[in-house]
């Protein structure tokens, strides 16, 4: 009896510790399901926020939802890109404050129409059924919801760059709220649209437009006003059409479907977004391949507007682009041609730009720099500029505000049509804009030459043609080694491609002179070498040879430091822009101008000088947004007015990565340490084995012997 009673003890004790065992993982459980742990082993820490993305997160006051439409058990990679958005957003959480970042993953079984209540569509996929590749609709996006407003992400397509996009939505919609309490007026939509075009959405056009833009009001407490006129039946409507740059449609008489004489005419159509003196034209007309006129489909029109009044409203630092001898076009895209240049393109660039700042067109021809700009950018100007050109832009970097320089040492003319036509290129000339003698009184020499390098692109040729890969010298291939790593413009970009660079260097004596600090931020390999003027640009003739010295050259770099004015003890230029053209009010004027004329020193000035003008244009910058030379020239933007926060979750996101260059030796040595190292060891093992065995053997016959 005592002996069951003992055993009943024992079996009652170790079901309590069993309990208190499961009590004990339940409660630990408990405690750190809000806690997120991790250890990332990665180099660059790619799977974990950055301080940054914490300090933002933690800004929020009111609570921002993040709904994700993700359709589930999607084969790789879609699988590892859901995993690694389930981790990234549970680190949002944990950082935010007062819970006020939220996520759901929405059960699409449940709710399959929720997608398309947000505007998310659905995208097509490649998977593997039965042994086939097949084309699968999916739902991969995700809507930030946060005090009315919507910002979508129709796609994530690749983790690269994730935490970005997640931050700078988070950073925008806590900026807007600021911007629409800021707001001293409501944002004017007026629509345009004369009555008497000849297009049936032209009646139901109004009410479309009214219906969104009451929508948009809704989100935006009440701040957006819709007005509609018609040019045909208003004249002063036709004047208002006229000064927003309203594209005038004009027709010829015709016969409709129903066999109505339509009589020719001509009328406006087109919606004008306007918040104090600032306005945005939103067109709503498109030609087809017939060159007949038609209205496209209204279905993202909502999305247009919002666009449009986010870049009313914003309050975001402006930027000046330099305009007006030759540089690159801004806004345009492609390329054309006027009788003495090309005429390119930097509209990708301007787009990237405009997602963080105001790019801000000027020129200095006709107008003089704004108070309210904070940098400038200088690109690739071809022609001359004239002295009161140069004079503004030097007093902009006596005033403490900083440059930066996209400038060649040479430049490459239009060739006559018909030399063009015999196959003959462009040659080389001296580039002669002005910029080149500002930047060395600064302490920067731009050579006159342009710089080849064998480690560069390379050409398919077609195999019409023979076939192989031609190096393209001209387009220099920087690996990360030549790249300054411990500056915040170039900081961890391994690898980017030069185009058409020049050379530059310090002038020493100036800089010591001066009191200014150079910085090399980008070299060519060692096995460069330069041409000089008269070059053209063919491949086949721009080969290095046995005579060819090669060299190292610098291609960008900065200075900082007290700047003195290169018109300093020399007669001040005279105004050259007219007081017609430039109805300007005294806070408009450079801080040169105003009350003093003259600033004679920078006690702390900044100019970043690049010695290629390519970087900016549409042939180098592309649509992937974390290709290295896009993340380049938006870092310098950031460098320049001095919000360096996202520079470096940018940086997380770099597409190139490439491997470490390897030495020839070290090749060699890991090639027959696989050819023979392998065998070796296995025979080392076995000799080894085989003694151990007779060791063996030896002590069990030693034990049988006695």
């Amino acid at each position: 009896m005592n002996i069951e009673k003992l055993l009943m003890t024992k079996d009652r004790e170790k079901l309590y510790i069993f309990l208190i065992f499961i009590g004990i993982v339940l409660m630990i459980n408990l405690i750190f399901s809000n806690i997120n742990l991790k250890l990332d082993l990665t180099r660059d820490r790619v799977f974990t926020l950055t301080p940054v993305s914490k300090r933002i997160v933690q800004k929020l006051t009111e609570p921002l939802t993040v709904k994700v439409f993700y359709t589930p058990n999607l084969p790789a990679p879609y699988n590892g890109y859901e995993r690694y958005l389930r981790d990234i957003l549970a680190e949002y959480k944990a950082n935010s404050r007062n819970n006020n970042f939220r996520y759901e993953f929405v059960d699409l079984k449940k709710n399959p129409d929720a997608p398309a209540e947000y505007g998310i569509s659905p995208v097509q996929i490649r998977v593997v059924e039965k042994d086939q590749f097949q084309a699968k609709k999916a739902y991969v996006g995700m809507v930030f919801l946060h005090a009315d407003m919507v910002e979508k992400v129709h796609e994530i397509s690749s983790t690269e760059g994730l935490e970005y996009k997640i931050t700078s939505i988070i950073r925008k919609m806590i900026n807007k709220v600021y911007w629409i309490h800021a707001l001293k007026s409501n944002v004017k939509v007026h629509l345009f649209a004369s009555s008497n075009i000849p297009l049936p959405e032209v009646a139901t056009l109004e009410k479309t437009i009214e219906s969104k833009v009451a929508s948009l009001s809704n989100k935006t407490m009440g701040k957006i006003e819709f007005k509609y006129f018609d040019p045909f039946k208003d004249r002063e409507a036709e004047k208002r059409a006229k000064e927003y740059g309203v594209p005038d449609v004009p027709w010829n008489s015709f016969v409709d479907e129903k066999g109505n004489n339509v009589p020719a005419g001509k009328g406006y159509i087109g919606v004008v977004v306007s918040y104090e003196d600032k306005a945005r034209l939103i067109n709503l007309l498109d030609v087809n391949f017939l060159g007949s006129y038609f209205i496209p489909s209204l279905d993202n029109i909502e999305e247009t507007l919002q666009s449009a009044i986010d870049n009313l409203i914003r309050v975001n630092p402006k930027v000046g682009y330099i305009t007006g001898n030759g540089e690159p076009e801004p806004w345009d895209y492609g390329y054309g041609y006027n009788s003495e240049y090309y005429v390119e393109f930097a509209s990708r660039f301007a787009d990237y730009i405009n997602q963080d700042y105001e790019l801000v067109p000027i020129s200095l021809k006709k107008e003089k720099i704004p108070l309210d700009v904070n940098a400038l950018v200088i690109a690739d100007p071809k022609f001359p500029m004239a002295d009161y050109e140069l004079f503004q832009i030097d007093q902009f970097i006596m005033s403490g505000k900083p440059v930066a320089f996209f400038v060649p040492g040479l430049f490459f003319p239009i060739q006559d049509p018909m030399r063009m036509q015999g196959g003959e290129l462009p040659r080389a000339v001296k580039a002669q804009s002005g910029v080149e003698k500002l930047l060395e009184h600064y302490g920067i020499r731009i050579n006159t030459n342009l710089i080849l390098d064998n480690v560069c692109n390379k050409y398919q040729m077609p195999k019409e043609q023979g076939g192989g890969m031609i190096p393209i010298t001209y387009a220099p291939l920087i690996e990360q080694e030549n790249i300054l790593q411990n500056n915040q413009i170039t900081k961890k970009i391994k690898g980017m491609v030069m185009f058409k660079a020049s050379s530059m260097e310090p002038i020493e004596s100036r800089l010591k002179e001066n009191n200014l600090t150079f910085t090399p931020l980008i070299k060519s390999s060692k096995e460069a070498w330069e041409v000089g003027e008269g070059v053209s640009l063919h491949p086949l003739f721009l080969q290095s040879g046995v005579n060819t010295k090669f060299s190292q050259y610098t291609l960008a770099g900065i200075v900082e430091g007290p700047f003195k004015s290169y018109f300093q003890g020399k007669e001040i230029p005279k105004s050259t822009i007219s007081t017609n053209t430039n109805k300007i009010s005294q806070k408009t004027l450079p801080v040169a101008e105003k009350k003093t004329n003259f600033i004679p020193e920078a006690k702390n000035g900044r100019i970043v000088v690049f010695s290629c003008g390519e970087l900016i244009k549409n042939s180098v910058i592309g649509d992937d947004e974390f290709a290295p030379n896009v993340i380049l020239a938006r870092n310098v933007v950031d460098w320049l007015v001095g919000d360096t926060d996202l520079i470096q979750i940018r940086n997380k996101g770099l597409s190139y990565n490439p491997l470490k260059k390897t030495e020839q030796i070290t090749k060699e040595i890991i090639r027959w340490t696989n050819m023979i190292g392998a065998p070796v060891i296995i025979l080392l093992m076995g000799l080894i084995l085989l003694r151990l065995d007779l060791i063996r053997r030896n002590r069990i016959k030693e034990q049988f012997s006695k």
